[in-house]
């Protein structure tokens, strides 16, 4: 998801293709911003969905000029990646869960797992991943913020 005006990400989690090739890209990119080798990866592409469930992974193109496609995923999406990511890693995500929370107008445990469930049937939430669902939307933070516009 796009949004210009959050700043608090080090490094663009992406899936990549040719791989080998724009991770060299990447590099000399970063080398020459004094950027960390890693600031673009693709450690998250093991939560991209699979596209068993009722939804399809939703991209949106961002740039394209024909050699270079740059797309970037839903709000609802990155949630459903976010929360599968939060079964492993807990509060880690957190900020980013209410974040993605309040950008896809989730705003009951039931509707995240409605839409965690369409992504990645079958797989349900654990007690710990609903819990902390439960304090991101009692944090204040979601249902705050002026939804992101439309891309492309």
């Amino acid at each position: 998801m796009f949004d210009p005006e959050r700043r608090s990400t080090v490094d663009i989690d992406a899936q990549l293709s040719p791989r080998l090739a724009v991770l060299g890209e990447a590099a000399a990119i970063g080398a020459r911003h004094g950027w960390p080798d890693d600031w673009l990866n693709d450690a998250a592409a093991q939560f991209i969905p699979a596209g068993f469930g009722a939804r399809d992974p939703e991209w949106q193109t961002v740039y394209d000029d024909g050699r270079c496609t740059i797309a970037v995923g839903s709000a609802e999406m990155l949630l459903a990646m976010k929360l599968l990511a939060a079964q492993r890693r807990g509060m880690r995500e957190f900020r980013d869960l209410a974040v993605l929370l309040d950008a896809s107008g989730v705003m009951t445990v039931e509707a995240a797992e409605e839409l965690f469930d369409g992504f990645y049937p079958g797989d349900g939430l654990t007690p710990r991943t609903i819990a902390i669902v439960e304090d991101a939307l009692a944090s204040g933070h979601v249902g705050t913020r002026l939804p992101v516009p439309p891309l492309g």
